[in-house]
């Protein structure tokens, strides 16, 4: 990095710092909250069975491409929507964030239809492992219902980030934390009188709290967001005028979120072919690093 003459490298702008720690620090622990999902999940089907902790995290590689590529979108959105609201021309904003949403749902709906329509051959892509298939079937029919509701939060929840609205993403991950716990702790081990369902209840708890998720994202955007103030009918009305410059902006950050995705499901692919145990440890390795990378 390079700076002109005679300017500072390092600013001393008390002012920066108020506006830029607040939003670092929140959007961090954000993004530390939800690793921490995948982690009680793994601890949880980890007490249950090796097959069911191994089963769903295959079926997981698919949501992790999915997130890095609506993520794609929602950074081409943050890159164009900032500068706009630079001069606090909103109108433009929130034409390229219905875009972005509409191109994010896309993508949420063809993965849906790949893995509800083939979940075992999109699975055999993995691993070849009767019983780690069987669990990952199991859990798949019903997590791939979330593949639309995710889409559509996390490019409002990244798109946000372009008018400085950090503080929902946190509240939606402490809620998806705690709903996805508990029900997990229920519907995998049978607690309370409810049905012992092992990787089908991790997969119901998740479409439950990422459900909550959504529901409360649009009520804050469409009744509580002072800054955009949307409408319902605006969501569902899609406006291409922008895409053009959404793919100058966003389609280099698409394509190389896409192959960072593609390369952990083909390194997880490897591993599992060498077995649950292989699946498992990877499983926990890989959610450890993403903690720590935070």
């Amino acid at each position: 990095m390079q700076t002109r003459k005679n300017e500072p490298f390092f600013t001393h702008d008390r002012s920066f710092f108020s506006v830029f720690l607040p939003l670092t620090l929140t959007v961090a622990l954000q993004n530390l909250i939800t690793h921490g999902v995948n982690l009680a999940d793994n601890i949880m089907l980890g007490g249950y069975s090796e097959a069911a902790l191994s089963g769903a995290s295959l079926a997981n590689q698919i949501q992790f491409l999915l997130l890095m590529l609506t993520g794609g979108i929602a950074e081409g959105v943050v890159v164009i929507g900032a500068q706009y609201w630079g001069r606090r021309d909103t109108a433009s904003i929130k034409r390229i964030l219905r875009l972005g949403l509409w191109l994010s749902f896309g993508v949420g709906l063809i993965f849906f239809l790949a893995v509800s329509l083939a979940p075992r051959a999109c699975l055999s892509l993995f691993t070849s492992d009767a019983a780690v298939l069987a669990e990952g079937i199991r859990y798949v029919r019903i997590v791939c219902f979330t593949y639309l509701l995710f889409s559509v939060t996390n490019l409002l929840v990244g798109a946000l980030k372009c008018v400085e609205t950090v503080r929902i993403g946190l509240a939606l991950s402490v809620s998806t934390l705690c709903i996805n716990v508990c029900l997990n702790y229920c519907l995998i081990f049978g607690r309370f009188g409810l049905p012992r369902l092992g990787s089908a209840g991790a997969a119901v708890a998740t479409l439950v709290s990422r459900a909550v998720e959504l529901i409360i994202l649009l009520v804050y955007l469409l009744h509580r967001d002072q800054k955009l103030r949307f409408r319902l009918r605006e969501l569902l009305t899609p406006d291409f005028s922008f895409l053009p410059d959404l793919t100058r902006a966003g389609g280099p950050i698409f394509i190389s979120n896409g192959i960072w995705g593609l390369a952990m499901a083909v390194q997880t692919a490897i591993l599992g072919h060498l077995g649950a145990s292989a699946i498992a440890a990877n499983s926990i390795a890989t959610t450890v690093f993403q903690i720590v990378s935070v």
